[in-house]
């Protein structure tokens, strides 16, 4: 008889107790493949997105928006590589596929190119390495996740909002 050392709580594990419904709406999207992503609502759940008092989502951070965001939510920084050039100074700073298993309240995730074309079509044509990394990195907050775009950034495609520091 085999012995068995893990059990797998399929229920448990389908749902996710870290991020907010906007955050697991577009995570789906990314990986379209895979089982849809869904926000957990467990008391607890409910309860920590209630006491949390900023506004939550996923948003489009325009370049010149960066400062403010980072002045608010005190998020975390989120880079393909150490080679990305910052627009402003967080107290930590990780590379996307690093900060697998990590959680934060808020993150600001610098985009790759290939993402940035990826925003701009919805398509899927994204290398599976980016994909994956893409997606950790999106699933690290909680609460809101701040995709850095350029000023003129056009979002008809994705629908995604963009972060205003009117929305406090």
């Amino acid at each position: 008889m085999r012995k068995q050392y893990v059990i797998i709580d399929n229920n448990t594990l389908i749902k996710s107790h870290r991020c907010v419904d906007a955050i697991c709406s577009f995570a789906s999207q990314i990986t379209p493949s895979f089982p849809k992503t869904e926000t957990c609502e467990c008391t607890k759940c409910i309860t920590d997105r209630q006491n949390y008092k900023l506004p939550h989502g996923l948003f489009l951070l325009r370049e010149q928006d960066v400062q403010s965001y980072v002045n608010i939510y005190n998020p975390i920084s989120l880079v393909w590589d150490k080679n990305v050039p910052l627009l402003s100074d967080t107290e930590t700073t990780l590379n996307w596929g690093s900060s697998k298993g990590l959680q934060f309240d808020a993150s600001i995730i610098y985009l790759t190119q290939p993402v940035k074309n990826f925003l701009r079509s919805i398509q899927t044509n994204l290398t599976n390495n980016t994909r994956n990394k893409f997606y950790v990195a999106l699933t690290r907050a909680k609460f809101a996740v701040a995709l850095v775009v350029p000023n003129d950034f056009d979002n008809n495609k994705s629908n995604l909002p963009f972060w205003e520091e009117t929305l406090i």
